[in-house]
Parts: structure tokens; sequence; C-alpha cells
């Protein structure tokens, strides 16, 4: 007869569960295992660029970054750092108190070399400070931030750029969430300066973009154009770098009336930027759109179909159609239903500025309409006030090259003047230059672009060496060998 067992053996169940889970890991650790691993990983293309004199090594790991951020987590960090840093107290106080079980060494460390340790070190600081903003705790972020710039001038070494490229882009970052993005004008003026002066094209791209970027947004555009007369940006940037360069330059000749150069550099922009930067993409056609109006011309409708633009360029594309048709109420009524879109775009400045534009598109269709109309006909159809401001109107497109047209001030008309044919005239001509300008400066791009492997030309030149001995040492055993014959005759 089976009996069930005693209650007071029950906790012997208890214990032997307990003792099974003993040894077993959480999904928590393999986590950390994994993000530590990945770290790791990073650490080591930047010891093999730093050894190797390689920079693509520390560019592919600083690429690499990205992906970590939302991954970061303190635990992993102090690990990493404890690992790789023989000092690693002053990265590890940024922390406050350790977790239970972080005091100590880890058991894998393997410390980098002395002369490689400052990079390491500056490149493990900046994750901490990536951490710190991710979480929002920017007063702490700053703190690391500022520390990291400040001791980035002792660091002259090429492959460590892209780190400090990387930092101060982080800087700049941090300052502009703190509200206090005007405060970090100083700072990277100065570091701008170091890096001219030490050459190195990477960091001084990023710092005239972080500069760029606070001109921009706080409507410093005078400081913008001094920044961009006077630093000289590098021809070898990357080429995201230099997408950002172009939208900001094209921002600041928008605001200028420089309409035609702003153009130039809204669409080199939109050609560089990545296809996976979908809001930089956004941001620069809104801009480009309305630089395109302001010049005369109408952007093709296929722009407003991308499935990546045409949600965001819904308040452009009704203000197109309101340029195109010329009617002055229709853009109103425009502009005042999306007030609040433009001024979020920073586009409103702009867009007030396109009254004239369909003015002058509406005065282009009546005139191609009416061989001859009234000046009191033509301030009724555009919705101005008297035949004065139609008069001053006219004069202005005339004088601008939108319409040929005469104006009679005795009869209060104007008079449109014959079409000429386009073909006489030097506008193919123009239009075939910028076409082949457009083409030569594309393979002149690709030809900078290019790589070759490295050491090629050096073992070109070994093997021409070698063959040049081997023919020299010909030579002189003719040489000999005929001294020889001689002697024997």
């Amino acid at each position: 007869l089976l009996l069930p067992p005693p209650p007071c053996f029950s906790w012997v169940k208890m214990d032997t569960s307990a003792d099974e889970k003993v040894g077993q890991t959480t999904p928590e650790d393999d986590t950390n295992k994994i993000l530590v691993a990945d770290i790791q990983e990073r650490v080591g293309l930047l010891v093999k660029a730093l050894t190797q004199r390689e920079l693509r090594h520390a560019v592919r790991a600083m690429r690499k970054i990205n992906p970590l951020k939302q991954r970061l987590t303190p635990t992993a960090l102090q690990t990493v750092i404890k690992a790789n840093l023989s000092e690693p107290e002053k990265l590890l106080g940024f922390f406050g108190e350790m977790e239970e079980g972080s005091d100590g060494e880890s058991k894998d460390s393997q410390y980098v070399e002395a002369q490689l340790s400052p990079t390491i070190s500056m490149f493990l600081q900046l994750l901490v400070a990536v951490y710190f903003q991710r979480e929002g705790n920017l007063e702490q972020a700053k703190i690391v931030i500022v520390d990291l710039v400040s001791s980035a001038d002792d660091i002259d070494r090429r492959e460590a750029s892209p780190v400090l490229a990387k930092a101060y882009f982080v800087f700049m970052r941090v300052f502009e969430l703190l509200g206090m993005a005007k405060d970090a004008i100083l700072t990277l003026n100065k570091a701008l300066r170091t890096q001219t002066l030490h050459q190195n094209s990477i960091s001084q791209v990023v710092i005239i973009n972080c500069l760029l970027r606070i001109y921009v947004l706080g409507n410093l555009i005078d400081q913008a154009d001094l920044l961009v007369s006077k630093a000289q940006f590098p021809e070898n940037a990357p080429t995201e770098e230099m997408a950002r360069y172009m939208y900001y330059l094209g921002y600041v000749k928008a605001i200028q009336l420089d309409y035609t150069d702003a153009h130039h550099n809204l669409l080199q922009a939109t050609r560089k930027a990545p296809s996976s930067a979908i809001g930089f993409q956004q941001h620069a056609h809104k801009l480009l759109v309305i630089v395109q109006m302001l010049l005369g011309e109408i952007p093709e409708r296929s722009l407003f179909r991308k499935p990546s633009l045409q949600r965001s360029l819904i308040p452009y594309y009704h203000l197109t159609k309101a340029v195109r048709s010329g009617e002055v109420t229709s853009y109103s009524a425009v502009v005042e239903k999306y007030e609040r879109k433009f001024i979020e775009d920073r586009t409103y400045n702009l867009v007030v500025r396109l009254r004239q534009s369909v003015i002058k598109a509406g005065v282009r269709t009546i005139c191609l309409s009416y061989s001859r109309i009234s000046l009191q006909d033509l301030a009724i159809k555009l919705g101005l006030e008297s035949a004065e401001d139609a008069e001053y109107v006219v004069a202005k497109a005339v004088r601008d090259g939108v319409i040929d047209a005469t104006i009679n001030h005795a009869e209060g008309s104007v008079m449109s003047n014959n079409v000429l044919d386009v073909y006489s005239t030097t506008a193919p001509q123009e239009a075939f230059h910028r076409r082949i300008l457009f083409c030569l400066n594309l393979h002149k791009d690709a030809v900078k672009a290019m790589r070759y492997p490295p050491d090629t030309n050096r073992m070109k030149f070994k093997e021409e060496e070698l063959v040049v001995d081997k023919v020299v040492e010909d030579l002189s055993d003719y040489e000999d060998e005929d001294e020889d014959g001689a002697d024997g005759i």
C-alpha cells in the first residue's frame, strides 16, 4: 500500500529546485555578455587601427556605434572598462556607486598597451556619455563629455580622428538638448583651430557642421556666412558630412537671397545623402522645393509621389499648386492653413517671399493669354489693390526677364511682344553647358573616391628594382667574361 509522503519532507523538494537553478544564467546576463562582446569587437577594431596605422578600421568601429546606443547598460560598460584599462577608476567614477559584484578586476582582463590606452579610454568615455544622453541624464552626460573634450587636444594621432569627431558631435548635441548650444561655440571654435593645425580633416568637417547647425538654429546667419568664408571645408570629407554641409550652406544662401547657389547646394545635398537617411531627405527636399519656386521654376510632380517624401511634402504640394496657378487668394489660403507646419520646418520666412513668385506666375499666364490688357483689369485678375500696384509688378517682371512686354503709360495698358524662338537664343547652350559641367564634376568626384590596395606601388617598384639589379649583374658578368677572354688571348 503506497502512502503519500509526509508533510515534513516538502522542504526537500523546494531545496532541490533551488539547487537546480544554481549555475543557470538569466536572459539579462546573456544580453550583457553579447553586449560586452560587441563592445570588445569595436575596441579590437580601434586597437587594430592604432597598431597597423589604418584609418579605415577606426572609421568602421565608429560606424557600428549607433546599433549599440539603445543597448548600453552600466554593467556592460563597467565590465569592458575594467577589462581594457589598467586604471579604470576615473571612468567608473562617473557611475557613482558601483553595482554589487562589480568590484575588482575582470577575469578576462587584457589591458591594452600604454601608448594605445588614451585612445581606448576616450572611446569608452564616449560610450559612457552616449549612455547618459540616451537615459535623459543630460547633466551627467555634460560632465562626461566636457571632461572628454577638454583632454582631446592631448591626443594627436590620425587613427583617433573618428573618435574625436564623434566626441565633438555628442558635445554639441548634449549642449543643444540642454538649451545651451551657444555656450558650446567657443569650445568648438578652439577645437576647429586645433584640428586644422593638426590637419585632421575628419574632425574638422564634423566641427564645421556642428557650428553651422548652432548658427542656423539660432538664426545667426551672418556668423554662419563668415564661418563658411573663413573655414576651408576639406575636399576629402565623408559623403554624409558633405551632404550636411551642403544643406546648411544652401539654407544660409537662401536666407541671403542667393537662390541660384542655394539651389545648387541643396541639389548636391539630396544627391550625396544616403538613401537610408529619410529624415534628412525630407528636410532637404522641403527647402529645395521652396528655393526652386523662388527661382521661378515649378518642381516636377513625380517628386511629390515618392513614397518616402509623399506624406511630408503634402503642404508643399498644395503650395506648389497655388504658385503654379498664379492665384494670390489660393496662395494666402495655403499659407494660413499650414502656417504652423512651415514654422516647425523653419521655412516660413521663405514661404512668405513666394508671394512675389505667385504674382509673377500670374503675370506670365495673363501675358501669354492676352496680347494687350489694361492695368486695371490686370490688377483685378491678380487681386491687387490698384492699377499702380499692377504697373509696378509688371515693370519688375519685365526687368527680371519673366515676361517680354511693353507698358503704355498713356493708355494704361500692357502689350506683349511676339514670342521669339527659344533655339535662336543662348538658352539651349547654357542648359547643355550645365549638363556637361555636372558630368565632369561627377567624374572628378568618382576619381577622388577611388581606393587602391595598400603597397601596390611599393611592390611594383620592388619588382622594377629587382629587374634593374638583375640586368646590372648580367652586364657585370658579361664584362668579366670579356676581360677573361681578352687576357686569355
